[in-house]
């Protein structure tokens, strides 16, 4: 008699395991359901951060490109400036020193060449 409920033990026990995974499933599904919208909006919200950052990054890259540039000209102004003749030493270094702290003039005297360079720094001279 005890074999005969061991038996039938054994065979209930396959039936309810599947039906508890079937409902186990269930409720993953059902919970799944129900944070997908939430986890979809969370990626659509780090995908549009990430774009941001990026083109952030960019931004900040050509910045910080165009601030060495600018650099690497105005450490240059005073070497330029000692080639152009007829001006005294003092004349050169006080233009060199009055161009190299304005960031237009730096760029206005290397758009500049030959006669046109030497009058603008003269007329930096000036004022």
């Amino acid at each position: 008699m005890e074999d005969d409920f061991n038996e039938q033990r054994e065979e209930i026990s396959p039936t309810t395991n599947w039906q508890s995974e079937e409902t186990s499933t269930a409720s993953t599904k059902t919970r799944k359901r129900k944070f997908d919208p939430f986890i979809e909006e969370i990626s659509k919200a780090t995908a549009l951060l990430g774009k941001d950052l990026r083109e952030a990054s960019a931004t900040m890259s050509q910045s910080l490109n165009a601030e060495v540039e600018l650099q690497k000209k105005t450490s240059m102004v005073t070497f330029e400036i000692l080639k152009i003749p007829l001006m005294d030493q003092r004349d050169k270094f006080k233009a060199s020193r009055k161009i190299m702290c304005e960031p237009e003039g730096v760029l206005t005297f290397w758009n500049l060449e030959g006669e046109e360079r030497g009058s603008f720094v003269k007329l930096m001279l000036e004022e």
